[in-house]
């Protein structure tokens, strides 16, 4: 008896520990977001994303956006320092986007909506056409290039089918798979059914895992990894750092693609893989010779069967000279990288130029000004919108920025003026007390209100947000979202109206 009260003590304590161990996991490896600027996007139905951007000096080159996998975010591309994607490309000259869709850590969900919604339609729908639009309008491209690792790339097929090619000057896909039928028996189910029931369990336990996986060197036998083609300098942080949650809904959807071997979307309107073969974007596709998730003579088929011509697909593998056979994830970070992933893609994209959208009066023709000021490197999503910028006419976006931490706090400022007036006040009287019929006085404070209107007056460009439309100050609203505003008042107007009109009927006639 005593024996089996020690050893439940003794397991008690190992789940108490483990659980310790996975609560303190993220103080342990934080996130750093080396961006440039950081930004946060307000799509059409809500949810508020993470945007980074990555450009050299401020320079105004194609832009290029980068869209991570399945259960990963934008620090796919993003690690390590020196040795990703995006570090080389932004040497090169590119303006890097980079994004967290919905359901990632950084990403907020409007008001009675959960990660839990989250469907694979959602970020072709919602989250990247407004994307797309942002970084075309702010960067002043008629088109940018498309840069998909895994999920990324399945998102750019579905995007070309869906929104059309025009938008997209060149598409490069990272291991990215046509459906998921090569892997069905791979993947197994009840895996995926766990991530399902128990998403933020599942997802602690995945980033727990990898500092051990790391440390044995075993990490290939439960990610698709190969361990001996990662960089030296690719350490667990980095790892944890760009894994997330599994997303209940999508998983559910997973799971009946792979039990059914089908993957058709938007209610089974659009069939992804009968449509690959008008995929009107040129492409360049990169397969790893060891993917559990694509069969890499299937999806050379498949990829033989879109009829552009301007494409090119690679294998990687050491038959094909590269160093290692690579695996699923290592196509976005390998030790050999640049060389044989990286500096193929700049060639791709230096082969398929953007088209400039407008020409600006600016400087040695830099691009359009932002709509926003640059945020601090080191933002984190915001608790609060402390400012909101409606988009262009013909996209209802809302742009929501993050003021730096450096920046005085506005209440403060408001409350040391107040109490500075009265001071002033006081002192003035004063001095009109002890010489009332000196006019200097009064002069010295015309001249000063005359100063201050004339600051104003400068200052007035500035303020052009703070218009009589608007509710609240600090805010841009365009006529037609104020239009749209007032529509949906008018009709819930009408509704509680007639809740009303109802329930004064039952009260006069409760028998009925």
């Amino acid at each position: 008896m005593t024996g089996m009260l020690i050893a439940i003590l003794a397991l008690m304590a190992a789940v108490s520990l483990c659980a310790l161990y996975l609560l303190l996991l993220p103080r342990l490896f934080p996130e750093q977001i080396r961006a440039d600027e950081v930004f946060y996007l307000r799509t059409r139905d809500l949810w508020l994303l993470r945007i980074c951007r990555y450009r050299k000096g401020g320079a105004p080159g194609e832009p290029v956006l980068l869209v991570h996998g399945m259960g990963a975010n934008q620090n796919n591309f993003t690690q390590p320092e020196n040795g990703c994607l995006v570090d080389y490309l932004r040497a090169k000259g590119y303006d890097c986007w980079t994004i967290d869709l919905r359901g990632c850590r950084s990403s907020a969900p409007p008001f009675e909506r959960t990660r839990n919604d989250v469907r694979m339609e959602d970020f072709f729908m919602e989250d990247l056409p407004v994307l797309v639009q942002h970084i075309l309008r702010t960067t002043g491209y008629a088109n940018l290039h498309w840069i998909g690792h895994s999920m990324g790339g399945m998102l750019l097929y579905a995007f070309a089918q869906t929104h059309g090619g025009g938008q997209i000057a060149s598409g490069v896909t990272l291991g990215s798979p046509i459906d998921f039928n090569d892997a069905a028996g791979k993947v197994p189910v009840w895996l995926i059914g766990f991530g399902a029931l128990c998403p933020q369990l599942a997802g602690r336990i995945i980033r727990g895992i990898v500092p051990v996986m790391k440390g044995l060197h075993v990490a290939q036998v439960v990610f698709p990894i190969n361990n001996r083609n990662l960089p030296e300098t690719m350490n667990a942080g980095h790892f944890i750092n760009m894994l997330e949650a599994p997303l209940p809904g999508l998983m559910r959807q997973v799971m009946h693609w792979l039990k059914n071997k089908e993957y058709k979307l938007l209610d089974g309107k659009l069939d992804v893989a009968a449509g690959l073969p008008d995929f009107p974007v040129p492409l360049l596709a990169f397969y790893a010779a060891q993917d559990p998730f694509i069969d890499p003579e299937r999806a050379l088929a498949c990829f033989n069967s879109i009829k552009i011509e301007d494409k090119r697909s690679v294998l990687c593998s050491r038959e094909a000279g590269f160093v290692e056979d690579y695996s699923h994830c290592d196509l976005a970070f390998s030790r050999e990288a640049a060389t044989e992933i990286f500096e193929p893609v700049a060639e791709w994209l230096e082969a398929h130029p953007c088209s400039r959208l407008l020409t600006y009066n600016t400087p040695e023709n830099e691009t359009a000004p932002e709509p926003e000021a640059a945020l601090s490197k080191d933002s984190q999503p915001p608790k609060s919108a402390p400012s909101v910028i409606i988009g262009a006419e013909d996209a209802p976006t809302v742009l929501v920025r993050e003021k730096p931490k450096t920046a005085p706090k506005p209440k403060a400022a408001r409350k040391v003026a107040a109490k500075k007036k009265p001071a002033a006040a006081k002192k003035t009287s004063a001095a009109g007390k002890k010489a009332p019929a000196k006019k200097p006085a009064a002069k010295k404070k015309t001249a000063a209100k005359t100063a201050a209107s004339k600051k104003a007056v400068k200052a007035g460009p500035a303020d052009t947000s703070k218009s009589a439309d608007s509710p609240v100050e600090g805010i841009e609203i365009s006529p037609e979202a104020l239009a749209r505003a007032e529509a949906i008042r008018a009709a819930r107007n009408q509704v509680f109206s007639e809740i009303e009109s109802k329930l004064n009927d039952i009260g006069e006639n409760p028998e009925s």
